[in-house]
């Protein structure tokens, strides 16, 4: 076995460390397939994204609902919202509006 080969068996394992297990419906949404074309034939990792051990798209729903409560009370109404462009609140997994307040607020 070649050293790149190793390597590449290796390197998500090394990568990962000591992540603590989550819920399968948290990880799901926050994974992305990669496909690298090694010498050997194509090598499939799915790779696991996650922001200070929270899931991304939870992190990033995080993240916007703190910059648009305008009010600053802690929490979001639907008005805040709507604020928050389509494409956003797609970014963060969430189907609606609605969907990206039960997110934000791990519901």
């Amino acid at each position: 076995m070649s050293i790149y080969r190793l390597l590449l068996l290796l390197l998500p394992t090394l990568l990962c460390g000591n992540v603590p297990a989550q819920k399968e419906e948290s990880r799901s949404g926050d994974s992305a397939p990669v496909v690298i074309m090694a010498p050997g034939g194509p090598v499939i990792a799915n790779l696991r994204i996650t922001v200070d051990r929270r899931p991304y798209r939870l992190w990033v729903a995080t993240f916007m609902a703190k910059r648009k409560d305008s009010n600053r009370d802690g929490s979001l109404g639907l008005d805040e919202v709507s604020l928050i462009p389509d494409r956003l609140i797609r970014q963060a997994g969430a189907r609606s509006p609605q969907h990206l307040l039960r997110l934000a607020t791990g519901q």
